[in-house]
C-alpha cells in the first residue's frame, strides 16, 4: 500500500518575496507515525498534532500507517500556520477511499486552487495574518481559486470590489470547518454590503501643543509636499510629539497606496476593521528604537526579509534621537531616501524592495542637549560635538529638505487651527495630482534631481536671480539645492503661485541653516 497526493500552495518571506510550494502527502505501510518535513524543526511536531486532531474531528479516522508530508523546496524552512489547510487537504486526497469523488476537495484542481487557513483541534478554519497579501501573491503565481476562512470572506470581498491596486481575478470560496471540504457543494458565502474600504487620517494629538509659527509652517510643508523633516532642539520641547503626529497631517492614502498597504503582511496595524466590516486604512508609521541594526533598518538576511524602510512604504519613518543611532545605520538610509527603493543581494538572490517613506527625525543639538540653549550652558567638548553631529551631517543631511529649530519660546507660540491646516494640505495635494498626472511622481518631494529643471520651472527674473545666488553659495551642495527647489515648489503651492517665485525660494532656503549651529 502506497498512496500519494500533492497540493500546490505558496510561501512568502515578508511582503515582497514569495515562491511556490508543493505539499506532498504519502501514506504507506510501516511503523505508525506522522511527520512533516520542510517546516521549521520547532513547528513540525505542533503542526502534525494540530492537523491530526482536526482531521479526526471531521469524522475521518487516520489509519495506523506511516504518514509523511513534505513541503518542497525542503531546504528552506517555512513558518506560518496558513499552510495547515493545504497540508490537511493533501492528506485527505492521499487517503482516497474515505473521501467521496463528488466532494469539493476532489472536484477542485489542486494545481490552481490555494487553501489558506489555520486549523484548530476541532477542525475549525481560523483566520490567518496577511490574507490580502497572500491572495495578491497567489494571483501573481497563477492560482484561480482560493479557499479561505469564512470569517475573513467579507473583508477579502471588499478588497476585490474596491478595485484597490489591481483586480485579483481569483474565485473565492469560504469555509468555517474542514468537513465542509468533504461536502458536494460549498456552503453559501456570507452576505455583506458592497465595498466598505475607506482611507482615513489617524486622530491628531498636536492640538495639545502651542507651536511656533515657523515650526507649524515646516510641518505643513513636510506633509503637503512629502519633504523629509529634521527637528532639532533641547530636550522637552515637544520634538518627539511633533514627529509622531506628523502621520495625522499627511493626506489619506490614494486608492493605489491603499491597495499596497492592504496587501502588505507587515503592516497589519495600519488596517482596522469594525463590527460592520468597514475597513479603515491609514498610512503606516514605523518608530524603530535607536539600537536598531542596519539589517533591521533596510532589510537583508538569508532568506531576504524587508526592513523598517520598506515597512514604512507609503507612510512615515520616525527616527527619534537621530544622534543616538549608529553611523552605519544612518548612512544606509541614503539610497532609499533618494531612490525610493532598496536593492538587496544575498548570494544568488537579488530583490528590489519599495521604500517610499517620509522621514521625520528628531535630535538634540549635542550629547547633553543644551547647545544653543539660551537658558542652560552646554558643557560638551568640541570632539564629542563633532562625533555626535558627524553621524548625520554630510550626505544624509543633504537628503533632508527641512531643518527646523524647536525651542521653548512660549511668547511666539500660537494655537493650531487643524481644520484649516488639513484644507491647505489637501488643496496642495490635489494640485500635485494634476501637475504629475501623466508621470509616476505623486508629490513635489518625489521629483528627482535630473527632472528638476524641466518639472519645476522658475517664474520671473527675480526667481532666476535668487536661484543663481543660491548656486554660488559654497556651503550648499547640489543635493541641498535640489531640496530647496522642491521645497520652493511646495511653498509656491501653499502661497497660491502658479510658478516658483523669489520669495518661495527664499522661504525654502530659510529651512537650511544648521551649519551655523554645528
Amino acid at each position: 500500500m502506497n498512496r500519494y497526493a500533492c497540493v500546490h500552495s505558496l510561501y512568502t518571506q515578508g511582503s515582497y518575496v514569495s515562491f511556490p510550494v508543493l505539499v506532498e502527502a504519502s501514506i504507506r505501510r510501516g511503523l505508525p507515525n506522522f511527520r512533516i518535513t520542510g517546516l521549521g524543526h520547532s513547528n513540525s511536531r505542533e503542526t502534525a498534532e494540530r492537523i491530526q486532531n482536526a482531521i479526526r474531528s471531521s469524522g475521518i479516522h487516520l489509519p495506523y500507517l506511516n504518514l509523511s508530508v513534505n513541503l518542497l523546496p525542503a531546504d528552506i524552512k517555512k513558518k506560518g500556520a496558513y499552510l495547515d489547510l493545504s497540508i490537511a487537504v493533501s492528506l485527505l486526497l492521499a487517503l482516497g477511499e474515505p473521501v467521496s469523488p463528488n466532494s469539493m476537495i476532489s472536484k477542485l484542481n489542486c494545481k490552481t486552487t490555494i487553501y489558506l487557513g489555520e486549523l484548530s483541534l476541532s477542525g475549525e478554519i481560523r483566520s490567518v495574518q496577511g490574507i490580502h497579501h497572500l491572495l495578491h501573491k497567489a494571483s501573481q503565481n497563477g492560482f484561480q481559486t482560493a479557499v479561505i476562512p469564512r470569517e475573513q470572506y467579507l473583508s477579502v470581498k471588499c478588497f476585490h470590489e474596491s478595485n484597490l491596486g489591481n483586480k485579483l481575478g481569483i474565485k473565492l470560496e469560504a469555509i468555517s470547518h474542514l468537513k465542509e471540504l468533504l461536502m458536494e457543494t460549498f456552503p453559501v458565502p456570507p452576505v455583506g454590503g458592497g465595498s466598505s474600504i475607506r482611507s482615513v487620517r489617524p486622530e491628531c494629538d498636536l492640538d495639545i501643543l502651542r507651536l511656533n509659527p515657523k515650526i507649524l509652517r515646516a510641518m505643513v510643508f513636510s506633509a503637503a509636499g512629502w519633504h523629509s523633516l529634521l527637528l532639532v532642539g533641547p530636550p522637552g520641547t515637544g520634538k518627539s510629539t511633533i514627529a509622531r503626529n506628523m502621520i495625522s497631517l499627511l493626506p489619506p492614502p490614494s486608492p493605489r497606496e491603499a491597495g499596497e498597504i492592504l496587501s502588505d503582511i507587515a503592516r497589519e496595524r495600519s488596517i482596522n476593521q469594525d463590527k460592520e466590516n468597514m475597513i479603515s486604512i491609514q498610512r503606516p508609521v514605523r518608530i524603530p528604537h535607536h539600537s536598531v541594526t542596519r539589517r533591521a533598518m533596510v532589510g537583508g538576511g538569508i532568506p531576504i526579509s524587508s526592513g523598517e524602510v520598506t515597512k514604512a512604504h507609503n507612510g512615515i519613518l520616525v527616527l527619534d534621537e537621530l544622534g543616538e543611532f549608529s553611523r552605519e545605520t544612518l548612512q544606509a538610509l541614503r539610497e532609499p531616501l533618494q531612490e525610493k527603493t532598496v536593492q538587496i543581494s544575498r548570494g544568488e538572490q537579488s530583490v528590489q524592495l519599495p521604500a517610499r517613506f517620509l522621514l521625520c527625525a528628531t535630535t538634540n543639538p549635542c550629547p547633553c542637549g543644551d547647545l544653543a540653549n539660551r537658558y542652560v550652558r552646554c558643557f560638551c567638548t568640541d570632539l564629542s560635538l563633532k562625533n555626535y553631529a558627524g553621524k548625520f551631517m554630510g550626505a544624509l543631511r543633504d537628503r533632508i529638505d527641512i531643518e527646523v529649530w524647536v525651542d521653548k519660546q512660549d511668547e511666539l507660540r500660537e494655537d493650531m487651527d487643524l481644520e484649516k491646516i488639513f484644507r491647505n494640505i489637501d488643496r496642495v495635494y490635489e494640485m500635485q495630482k494634476q501637475r504629475f498626472r501623466n508621470t509616476s511622481i505623486q508629490f513635489n518631494g518625489d521629483v528627482s534631481a535630473k527632472d528638476l529643471l524641466k518639472t519645476l520651472p522658475l517664474g520671473d527674473e527675480g526667481a532666476k536671480n535668487t536661484w543663481e545666488k543660491l548656486n554660488n553659495q559654497s556651503d550648499i551642495s547640489y543635493r541641498s539645492l535640489a531640496g530647496i527647489r522642491r521645497l520652493g515648489r511646495t511653498a509656491a503651492d501653499l502661497n497660491g503661485h502658479d510658478q516658483i517665485l523669489s520669495e518661495d525660494l527664499l522661504e525654502a532656503a530659510s529651512f537650511r541653516y544648521f551649519h551655523s549651529i554645528w
